[in-house]
């Protein structure tokens, strides 16, 4: 069973598979790395209308081929794997990426804040606690973060935090008669 996560809500539920034609949830076929290029280079304009699927191991000098697809999918073969997170910073904030990224593959329930943060806005689980997890409304959150980044909210840092919490409790003491 696979689970299409999708920016805090499931998105859909049951066995998928990612192979060469097959339709996604968002009625785009995801065709492999190769045979997405194809279509990009006879110039039918198809490529435009599918998906293209890429391990995590893509070249960074193949990427900005890919600006022009409406989803990517990255495909993770290990959870320590953290080339997506690479892809999916370089895709977004040097060439402008403005579809969907999607991971694959073994993406576990601690991962999925920190793929979002990094640009991903799907997430394709079969790992059935996190399945399972996610079913129940859980969800981690990252407690504190310090570089802000052009598609999430603006960042603090915690030392700040804790700063900007200590003059107000200051500020409310000063006015205590």
């Amino acid at each position: 069973m696979t689970l299409l996560f999708r920016t805090g809500t499931i998105a859909s539920a049951g066995p998928r598979s990612l192979d060469a034609g097959s339709p996604t949830t968002t009625n785009l076929a995801v065709l492999p790395l190769a045979d997405w290029l194809q279509r990009a280079k006879d110039g039918s304009g198809a490529h435009e209308t599918t998906g293209v699927i890429i391990d995590a191991d893509i070249r960074p000098a193949d990427l900005p081929a890919l600006t022009g697809a409406p989803l990517i999918v990255v495909r993770l073969a290990k959870f320590t794997d953290g080339r997506a997170y690479s892809i999916a910073r370089i895709m977004r904030e040097t060439h402008g990426f403005s579809g969907e990224l999607r991971v694959t593959g073994d993406v576990l329930l601690d991962q999925i804040a920190l793929l979002q943060r990094a640009g991903f806005e799907s997430f394709e689980i079969a790992h059935l606690p996190t399945i399972d997890a996610l079913a129940r409304g859980h969800l981690p959150s990252i407690a504190s973060c310090y570089q802000d980044l052009p598609h999430m909210p603006p960042a603090i840092r915690p030392t700040l935090r804790r700063a900007a919490r200590s003059s107000t409790a200051n500020n409310s003491n000063e006015n205590r008669p």
